[in-house]
């Protein structure tokens, strides 16, 4: 006779007899650098359940649960943290400009400011007063062939310090 392993659903994860244990796990999953998949992954190879009517965790539940638990997997998209003096993302840069955040994304392509990228693969321009004031200018120029020659000059960002 095959035995198969019984497992009650419950309405709340604290509800869970190893309540702790996964939570544990998630934190510890989560603070890493995988993504909701594989942290869903691993905790279904490690024997956890989900409570309701599931029996596998789904790469959907993950974000859910974290912000359930009140923690952050990482800095908010978009903040300052980890940017140095004279640093923007796109969207800040943008908004610094006054000009749209598809604008920069653009420049940011066909390599008209100086782009590095941050540990979680973000775009990170690096734009002092004198780069600003280029890319203001390269902004109000318009895209003419009488301008050509102008806007070649202003496409090419002033070469970057050494890290």
């Amino acid at each position: 006779m095959l035995s198969e392993k019984v497992v009650v659903t419950v309405d709340k994860t604290s509800d869970q007899s190893d309540y702790p244990r996964p939570v544990a796990r998630l934190r510890e999953l989560s603070t890493g650098c995988l993504n909701a998949a594989e942290v869903a992954e691993r905790l279904n190879a490690e024997g956890f359940h989900p409570p309701k009517r599931t029996r596998r965790f789904t790469p959907d539940m993950v974000p859910r649960r974290i912000g359930q638990l009140g923690w952050s997997r990482r800095e908010p998209h978009g903040s300052r943290v980890g940017l140095g003096r004279d640093e923007y993302r796109p969207g800040g840069l943008a908004s610094r400009l006054g000009i749209s955040r598809d604008t920069v994304r653009r420049w940011v392509k066909v390599k008209w400011v100086h782009v590095r990228r941050d540990a979680n693969g973000h775009a990170v321009i690096g734009a002092d007063a004198e780069e600003l004031k280029r890319s203001r200018a390269l902004r109000r120029l318009p895209r003419t062939g009488a301008n050509k020659a102008r806007l070649a000059k202003r496409k090419r960002p002033k070469p970057r310090p050494a890290r």
